[in-house]
């Protein structure tokens, strides 16, 4: 890519947003907003009444950094197809649902065989996330889309951007990696080590998988299908 990257696109995408993104997250900043449009019985699908509107939050963070990345793509006289997302509106629907179709899948697992991770790890460090009817079915509706976002976040943008810089093909993968691990309760993992492991492992495989076949739909396809397996916790 003969483009250069500015550095405040950047700088923006990599390192404000995130910190907004944290902020979101920590201090529930866009939640008492999106409580206050959404209905009572869509908050309520969760026992625990933040659980959709700041997940919510996120996604809307996450679908205006695409938004953002777009605008500056158009500015570099490129578009997303340039970093690896090359699925038109359709065929992204079509993406999306067999998705979802796979999060079914998992719920029915759980749900109606009785099979969980937990069930067949002894001593499992990881707690499940998702508690009721409606988490589940929120989960696998948000989880596709979050895929998506992140994918082309942290590895469309962040692996070009690095690149059109002549950086070692190392540091593109870490730099975008380090962003995307700031963006996540390493908690929720089981602690900083699993959560470092965990991800780490995960960044190198998405990153290389977008290197090699040279467009992001296999990496936001397993990317989609980890975070669904969270069903099965």
């Amino acid at each position: 890519m003969k483009t250069r990257f500015p550095i405040y696109q950047i700088v923006i995408v990599l390192v404000l947003i995130p910190i907004l993104y944290q902020d979101s997250v920590r201090n529930y900043f866009f939640v008492p907003f999106i409580k206050w449009i959404l209905p009572s019985g869509f908050i309520n699908i969760s026992g625990n009444n933040y659980f959709v509107p700041a997940w919510l939050s996120i996604l809307i963070i996450q679908c205006f950094t695409v938004t953002i990345i777009s605008a500056f793509l158009r500015v570099n006289k490129l578009g997303l197809s340039d970093i690896g997302y090359n699925l038109d509106f359709k065929r992204t629907l079509v993406f999306i649902t067999g998705l979802v179709f796979i999060g079914f899948i998992f719920y029915f697992i759980k749900t109606q065989i009785g099979i969980s991770l937990n069930s067949l790890i002894n001593n499992s460090p990881i707690k499940p996330a998702l508690y009721s009817k409606g988490e589940y079915i929120f989960w696998i509706f948000y989880v596709p889309c979050s895929g998506i976002c992140e994918e082309i976040i942290f590895r469309g943008f962040g692996i070009n951007s690095f690149k059109s810089w002549g950086l070692s093909i190392i540091l593109c993968v870490i730099l975008p990696m380090i962003s995307w691990f700031s963006i996540h309760n390493f908690d929720s993992f089981g602690g900083i080590i699993n959560g470092v492991i965990y991800l780490g492992l995960n960044g190198i495989l998405f990153s290389g998988l977008y290197l090699w076949k040279r467009n992001l739909n296999l990496s936001i396809g397993l990317h989609a299908i980890g975070n669904l397996m969270i069903i099965m916790i």
